[in-house]
């Protein structure tokens, strides 16, 4: 039979590709089942299922029974705190010491920094990370439409992957089968109007559809990778189940899927949740305490323990204040008896602590405390990086998996600019945006490698960041003034941008003249110590990184002019308003040179 990717545009390519993904669905009935199965252990609700009818549609007839204590969710939202706080950020590393190319990986990195902001990229992979810790595979699609790039997390459960063809975890065909609302599909393909409006609802098991008002349509995708180089017999195929929407040639080696797996598998494509590993400890935890509610609820209440024949009227064993009870012989006991063995309480102690020790977490991390006695920011450092180790390798999945969006939106970019040579996007400089061009970033991939760093090396917490500061500031590694900006709190970040603002001038002024190439002049008024400084080791990089002549004659020459500033301030009174300097109208309007005393020392 022939294959759907060899199946040419005008021979109707839906036809063979829906039922060939309806028989690997089949096939793999027990996969949609397991899913659910995690779906419900981490939500604590017996759902219905999965689709868009069904995902908040709990079991009528188990509606009521919900576990008292949610082992799975608590490892799970732990380590999605624990690592995805995390945020790791891409940097594009030039090949060679090119000072062009250096500027263009600034620029390209300020662009997937927009991008990262712009498509919520960070809240995709925090839920994405969630999937991975419930289904043990976390996915993000990344693709354009509109003119924009677009990061969606996409639930496993559309996903359909041949086992057979993914035993080595390398398929070279992959399916998406979703329901997309009938509206936004006609706007996506407005010249398939007529045949989006002849399909029908789809059908689930339960018939939610039918009595929904929510008018969505079934959307099969599907991709095959080239078999080589030349070979030109990679496929993109949409489709619905009456027409192809787009069928194209597929020429890129992976799939627009950025994939997160918990723990991976001996073999196979899809990963092994928190979900799956600790089911057995859930469900042991569950029948403890469902056996425990149940003999509190019988065995808990007091009883009155009376001597037979010792003459005692029932009715005076009441609930009255000082009241008369009459005896004979042995008085009446009121007994407590204990309704759960205490052996019980301490084996669900056990199996939190196994369920703890399986996925690497304590349960002081699970409870957000932290150990007595440790209270230095050091020691909290020091504590946190013992238990981090066992999260090296998922921590290393998380940054790889930002770095794989990273790549992705950057071939997007590169279709959406063949189409639109104006397509920007807006990036945040410091306190200010810029918008930056995909033409004046677009670089050949073998000229750069992605690496991946996080936001932030300093402690979060204000007083661990303070600490850590410190420590550097007194080792001689950095001075005052930058510990003060390292600091970065909120409560005095007025006061920061206010008296680090006359730096950062500096700075920015630094970096516009090799970017634009164009000079601009130090001012008297300008921290001039620390402009000649930043100005010699901007030299001293640039020069090391191949920079052009003329970008470094220009910082030769501002710093020849900060230098002259300096000395012309020690030997001169203190200065007036910048308009009745003399020196400020000795500035020469043409080129914003200052006169130069002669032969004046470099220091």
């Amino acid at each position: 039979m022939e294959k759907w990717y060899t199946i040419k545009k005008d021979d109707e390519t839906y036809l063979r590709l829906i039922p060939l993904m309806n028989k690997i669905q089949e096939n793999q009935i027990y996969r949609r089942a397991e899913n659910l199965m995690w779906a419900r252990l981490y939500g604590s609700v017996d759902i219905m299922g999965l689709t868009p009818t069904t995902y908040s549609r709990p079991n009528p007839i188990s509606q009521g029974v919900r576990p008292k204590f949610n082992i799975v969710a608590s490892c799970i939202d732990t380590l999605a705190a624990k690592i995805s706080k995390n945020r790791p950020r891409p940097f594009f590393l030039t090949d060679g010491g090119n000072w062009t190319l250096q500027t263009k990986a600034k620029k390209l990195q300020k662009f997937i920094d927009g991008q990262f902001f712009e498509t919520k990229t960070y809240q995709q992979t925090d839920k994405a990370f969630i999937d991975a810790g419930t289904f043990g595979t976390g996915l993000c699609k990344v693709f354009s439409a509109e003119g924009k790039i677009i990061v969606e997390r996409v639930i496993p459960d559309e996903i359909i992957v041949d086992d057979a063809e993914a035993v080595h975890n390398n398929p070279r065909n992959l399916y998406q089968k979703k329901l997309v609302d009938r509206d936004m599909l006609i706007n996506l393909f407005p010249e398939y109007k007529s045949q989006i409006l002849d399909l029908p609802k789809p059908a689930d098991e339960f018939g939610f559809y039918n009595v929904t008002d929510a008018d969505y349509v079934e959307v099969m995708e599907a991709w095959h990778l080239p078999s080589g180089k030349s070979t030109n017999d990679g496929r993109h195929v949409i489709s619905t189940r009456n027409c192809d929407l787009v069928f194209e040639q597929y020429n890129r080696t992976h799939f627009p899927f950025a994939k997160l797996t918990f723990r991976d598998r001996l073999a196979g494509w899809y990963g092994q949740g928190v979900a799956e590993i600790l089911m057995g400890v859930q469900i042991s935890i569950n029948r403890i305490l469902r056996n425990n509610d149940v003999s509190q609820y019988l065995h808990s209440a007091a009883a009155w323990l009376v001597e037979e024949g010792s003459g005692i009227v029932s009715a005076h064993l009441n609930n009255d204040i000082g009241h008369i009870v009459k005896y004979r012989g042995v008085p009446p006991e009121l007994k407590v008896f204990s309704a759960v063995n205490p052996e019980m309480y301490a084996q669900i102690r056990e199996h939190m602590q196994r369920a703890y020790e399986e996925v690497g977490i304590s349960q002081l991390s699970a409870a957000s405390q932290k150990p007595a006695g440790l209270n230095s920011g050091k020691a909290l450092r020091e504590y946190n990086d013992i238990e981090s180790e066992r999260f090296v390798k998922l921590g290393q999945k998380w940054e790889q998996f930002h770095l794989d969006i990273a790549s992705l939106m950057i071939e997007e970019a590169k279709v959406i600019s063949d189409q639109d040579p104006k397509f920007s996007v807006l990036a945040k400089d410091g306190n200010f945006i810029e918008r930056i061009n995909w033409k004046d970033v677009k670089m050949d991939e073998d000229k750069y490698q992605l690496q991946v760093f996080p936001t932030s090396q300093l402690p979060r917490t204000p007083y661990a960041r303070m600490q850590y500061v410190t420590e550097m500031q007194n080792a001689g590694y950095i001075d005052p003034e930058t510990a003060q900006e390292l600091l970065d709190m909120p409560d005095i970040e007025q006061f920061a941008n206010l008296a680090f603002a006359g730096r950062r001038v500096i700075r920015d002024a630094v970096q516009k003249m090799m970017e634009t190439n164009e000079f601009i002049p130090p001012e008297p008024f300008q921290d001039l110590s620390y402009t000649l400084s930043y100005a010699q080791m901007y030299y001293n990089y640039a020069k090391l990184h191949g920079a052009d002549e003329l970008k470094l004659e220009m910082l030769r020459r501002y710093m020849e002019q900060a230098n002259a500033l300096i000395q012309l301030s020690l030997h001169t009174e203190p200065m007036a308003t910048p308009s009745e300097t003399p020196l400020a109208k000795g500035v020469d309007d043409q080129n914003g040179s200052v006169p130069m005393p002669e032969a004046v020392p470099m220091i």
